[in-house]
């Protein structure tokens, strides 16, 4: 049992904003949000659904405006839904949007950084910046790498 959305154990929270075409939230993204779930590294704390038409007006899903099938899988995934999102924070998500596109707003719980988070607020220590890395700049990174290191090689063999 996980422990209450409160409290000096509350780990981490972050927002993920995941934008598509029209509604393409499908496949194998719910199965594998899920699956973090179900190892419990994350909690998905609160979720919605920003939807921006052609005309650029906005529309916020809920649950019963999804397909049965997203809806079944949401409500499987989110549990004890905390609220944290408000109807102000979906509407701004949707200036972020292009038109035509859909957001989903996932505020997630990492749990699998609990203990770490905890000991750090028992040695008062400060979280001074948390930035993720986008794939395609961490794999352009590593392919220079390694392409500069073929080179060094490369000369060391002349």
């Amino acid at each position: 049992m996980l422990p209450p959305l409160s409290g000096p154990s509350l780990s981490p929270l972050e927002l993920v904003l995941i934008a598509f075409e029209g509604d393409q939230f499908e496949g194998d993204i719910l199965p594998a949000l899920s699956e973090l779930v179900d190892k419990g590294m994350v909690r998905i704390v609160d979720m919605a659904f920003v939807s921006k038409l052609a005309d650029g007006s906005v529309s916020i899903l809920e649950a019963q405006e999804l397909s049965v099938e997203l809806a079944t899988a949401i409500q499987t995934l989110n549990g004890e839904v905390s609220g944290l999102l408000s109807e102000g924070d979906l509407i701004e998500i949707a200036d972020d949007i292009e038109p035509g596109m859909t957001a989903a707003s996932i505020l997630v719980e990492h749990l699998w950084l609990d203990r770490f988070a905890t000991a750090l607020r028992r040695a008062n220590g400060q979280l001074l910046l948390a930035e993720r890395i986008p794939h395609d700049v961490a794999a352009n990174a590593r392919k220079a790498l390694i392409e500069a290191g073929q080179a060094v090689r490369a000369l060391e063999g002349e």
